[in-house]
């Protein structure tokens, strides 16, 4: 179990529900051999996501999407 993922995943799911989103289960991706680890989920009343990123690319972020940037618009 990646607990740096599941930390992330809390916390973009804590934030998201304080926006008005019920998020779906995150479903978790790896990249190969290489230490980069993700997730995204889907609020089940709107069209916004979360996604997160155990080690972002320099132009990425560990925690972003529209499901923590807005309230939930269903």
């Amino acid at each position: 179990m990646n607990y740096e993922l599941q930390a992330l995943m809390r916390n973009a799911r804590d934030i998201a529900v304080g926006r008005g989103h019920d998020l779906a289960p995150f479903e978790q991706w790896a990249e190969g051999s290489s230490r980069r680890h993700g997730a995204r989920a889907v609020c089940r009343h709107c069209t916004a996501w979360v996604q997160v990123e155990t080690h972002p690319a320099p132009n990425s972020i560990d925690i972003g999407g529209p499901a923590i940037a807005e309230e939930c618009k269903p």
